[in-house]
């Protein structure tokens, strides 16, 4: 007698793959050159399927072992690594203009036109570090402890980083402005004696500070709790001197309960909220980033984000969330045969997460020079005006317009060019749409 098959029994004899699709064919290999081939040409609207094992999105050994069609586009979303292999081939930007699709992901039709940025190799290596002769010597000693021997950092992987653009930019600046400098407050969120959020605030002072910024870090320690008292406090006035200076902030905070911590909004209750209607941060660029015990969140750097708009300051738009921190950066005093041994202890390892950091530095930077010209202009708001009374005055030319407007009107009666002709606006056919 024949038994009917319930869930609890032996699987289907049917392959993992049935429920999708055709086509399908055979399984075979993918090698890793052949998808990248795939991805540069782009995927043609007669071709768009390509052999891929969603099961397993298994790079080992540099192949793709799969048995069925899916779209080319999948290859994305669908595995991870495919990342790596775009950055390895420099291929990412090329996939993104060539694929001409209408989904979700990698939408070349909604995108809007854009050059890319010629790189002028003959900026890639320079810094503009302010020289040890040429710094105020209580400056650099109280407020950049994250400076290094200049063996190390002049060999180090931030000397080394390719920021051609903003260099320039930074420069050119620097030319037009007789010479000054960005000025760069670091906010850090913890007094642990290895505090992750310190070390990543001291790697990203680093790159800013190799693109010419007068950066300094304030130390939060004897700080005390935010009251209606203290306001003299030596700490408390360091801390609103620092703040009036700056031209930009640089907040890095860890995450704990899941959002930022108690040392770190404590510096920020001392910036106070006013000075009349203006608050003392206004106008300023703000640069964020958290790091986390465990795995990647999000959480520390949203409420940043939030405190900088209350702040009213340009948060970019780019941040900086670095998970694991214990593990992304070298021994405090590294071993012989850590390959980073030579810059250092305390380094933020090679990872995209460390390329998100340079993303961020080199952003806040180039934001900052563009408004800093224009401080002024953003902070001349209608509500904060003096009152004054507006007679409203028509320029000729439009008046002239406004008055002929409905005899034009009747005389064009049924013009092609109406409405009620072919129904043309700015020179788009509104029948056809």
């Amino acid at each position: 007698m024949t038994s009917t098959t319930n869930s609890h029994e032996a699987p289907s004899e049917q392959p993992w793959y049935s429920a999708y699709p055709a086509p399908r064919s055979e399984n075979r290999t993918i090698t890793a050159a052949a998808v990248l081939d795939l991805l540069k040409a782009g995927s043609p609207s007669e071709q768009r399927f390509v052999l891929v094992d969603v099961r397993r999105a298994d790079f080992e050994g540099g192949t793709i072992q799969g048995s069925i069609n899916l779209p080319a586009q999948s290859l994305y979303p669908t595995i991870s690594s495919i990342y790596d292999l775009f950055k390895a081939a420099g291929a990412i930007a090329t996939m993104s203009t060539r694929t001409t699709i209408h989904g979700d992901l990698n939408n070349s039709e909604a995108m809007r036109r854009s050059e890319p940025i010629v790189v002028d190799p003959s900026w890639a290596g320079r810094s503009l570090a302010i020289p040890a002769d040429q710094d105020d010597a209580t400056v650099r000693a109280r407020y950049r402890p994250f400076l290094l021997p200049e063996a190390i950092a002049s060999n180090d992987w931030v000397a080394r980083l390719e920021l051609s653009t903003a260099t320039k930019m930074a420069a050119e600046d620097l030319a037009r402005t007789g010479g000054d400098r960005l000025k760069v407050l670091v906010l850090y969120g913890s007094q642990r004696e290895r505090s992750y959020s310190r070390l990543l605030a001291y790697e990203q002072a680093r790159i800013l500070f190799r693109l010419g910024c007068d950066v300094r870090v304030y130390d939060p320690t004897g700080l005390p709790i935010k009251d209606d008292v203290q306001h003299e406090h030596p700490k408390v006035q360091e801390l609103r001197n620092l703040s009036k200076w700056s031209d930009g902030h640089l907040w890095v905070s860890p995450e704990q309960h899941g959002i930022l911590t108690a040392v770190f909004k404590n510096q920020i209750d001392w910036i106070p909220l006013s000075t009349g209607s203006v608050r003392p941060t206004q106008g300023r660029t703000l640069a964020i980033a958290q790091v986390s015990g465990g795995s990647q969140s999000f959480n520390t750097v949203n409420a940043l984000r939030i405190l900088g708009r209350w702040m009213r300051m340009f948060v970019v738009p780019n941040q900086s969330s670095i998970p694991k921190a214990y593990t992304q950066f070298t021994d405090a005093v590294p071993a012989d045969q850590d390959p980073s041994s030579e810059e250092g202890g305390s380094r933020l390892k090679p990872s995209d997460n460390r390329d998100r950091v340079v993303d961020c530095m080199e952003e806040f930077v180039k934001y900052t020079l563009i408004m800093r010209q224009h401080f002024d202009l953003f902070n001349d708001r209608f509500s904060e005006r003096p009152r004054m009374d507006v007679t409203p005055v028509l320029p000729e030319s439009r008046s002239a317009e406004t008055n002929g407007a409905g005899q034009q009107g009747d005389n064009k009666g049924d013009d092609s060019s109406t409405l009620s002709g072919k129904k043309l606006v700015n020179g788009v056919d509104l029948a056809s749409v």
